[in-house]
């Protein structure tokens, strides 16, 4: 699959970078995997606060885009991210295309579109960005705990 079939937003500065404790979540995989596994529910759980909150945004406009949010962690990044399964109306009603005429906050609609010329314009409804800005300083509490928490258990047991 194309990497098009989901959504990839640039978030303008909101979120938080956890490059740094890469290698931490690395040693910490090889080294203790029980651990890990926790770590990455936690961090689950901090992503799933903006994912929920994108599915409600997006929940009166398409079901089928509400229903391709998904969570995504891996080491120590979490992603959420929309269109999963080839869902294009998740990536439409979130950035819009560039159909020629279309004016600002509409899309072409990729099916009856084409039926009509100059017709078929769909009203974008952004989720993920505003999701995320909206509920950013939770999502962040909940991933610093998490990284907080594994450091602290792993540093505990390494003294033991």
């Amino acid at each position: 699959m194309a990497k098009t079939d989901t959504v990839t937003l640039s978030t303008g500065g909101v979120g938080l970078d956890t490059r740094d404790f890469a290698k931490f979540a690395k040693a910490l995989r090889k080294a203790d995997k029980g651990l890990y596994k926790q770590l990455q529910i936690r961090l689950r759980a901090a992503g799933d606060i903006v994912a929920a909150a994108a599915r409600s945004n997006v929940a009166p406009y398409s079901s089928k885009a509400e229903a391709s949010i998904r969570t995504r962690v891996s080491s120590a990044t979490v992603a959420v991210v929309a269109g999963v399964g080839g869902v294009p109306m998740a990536a439409l009603l979130e950035l819009g295309n560039k159909a020629r005429g279309a004016s600002s906050g509409q899309f072409q609609h990729p099916i009856w579109g084409r039926w009509v010329t100059g017709a078929g314009f769909q009203a974008m409804h952004p989720y993920l960005l505003t999701a995320l800005q909206s509920h950013a300083e939770e999502a962040w509490a909940g991933a610093i705990e998490a990284l907080d928490w594994a450091i602290m258990i792993a540093c505990t047991d390494e003294e033991l």
